[in-house]
């Protein structure tokens, strides 16, 4: 008996948790990297998910299983189109920026395309701290090393990808205002599995001297 044929025989024939955790899990990779409500609303909506029912099962998965909350997103999202049209412009014409970060308890991590680790050290805080502070710390040292970037470069303002290795219960919308203070448009990611930072569990301290903004441009945007 297929899946479908089961689920005919359920009294209001829904997707049941299991059948959505499993697929969440499936997907893992590809729901961390999206970075709209809609494009999530649009992935549970093609596998079936359509119904109030079926889709609060999915929003508990994503946070269950990816670590993606869709309440935060959607707050960081609403804050996105907030922001002044001429700005947005002027990070489009600006460079477009790609780090990625980590924190442990004790350390926060950011590193550059191709790997290479820029900046690690401890958090400018008391440690140990709390995994989801620890994130929040690292992002926010990320964001200072565009900002900085962005300034050398000489741009009015520019776009800064920043892959997390984690986001569930990080305050988005605190480091969205962040980087719009530091003249960056922020576009957040959250990928534990291929982030550089997230890999350098135990690595010696790396002072951060300054990086050439040419290295920290968005390689995959190029290419695209």
């Amino acid at each position: 008996m297929t899946d479908s044929e089961n689920r005919g025989n359920t009294p209001d024939g829904a997707v049941t948790q299991p059948e959505i955790t499993a697929l969440v899990a499936a997907h893992t990779a590809h729901l961390r990297r999206i970075t709209r409500v809609l494009d999530l609303e649009r992935f549970a909506t093609t596998h079936g998910l359509c119904d109030q029912r079926a889709f609060s099962r999915f929003v508990h998965a994503l946070r269950r299983v990816a670590g993606v909350d869709i309440d935060a997103i959607r707050e960081l999202n609403q804050a996105q189109k907030r922001v002044e049209p001429v700005f947005v412009a002027q990070a489009a014409r600006g460079p477009r920026l790609a780090l990625w970060c980590a924190g442990t308890r004790t350390r926060f991590t950011v590193a550059r395309a191709g790997g290479e680790l820029i900046w690690r050290d401890r958090h400018p805080h008391a440690c140990p701290v709390h995994p989801t502070r620890a994130a929040k710390s690292a992002a926010g040292q990320a964001i200072w090393v565009a900002g900085r970037a962005r300034a050398e470069w000489g741009a009015e303002a520019a776009t800064l990808r920043l892959t997390m290795d984690r986001s569930h219960g990080v305050d988005l919308l605190g480091l969205h205002q962040r980087a719009l203070a530091f003249n960056l448009l922020l576009e957040l990611v959250t990928d534990p599995l291929h982030n550089p930072a997230a890999r350098a569990k135990g690595a010696a301290t790396v002072e951060w001297h300054g990086s050439d903004p040419a290295v920290l441009i968005d390689s995959a945007a190029d290419r695209s």
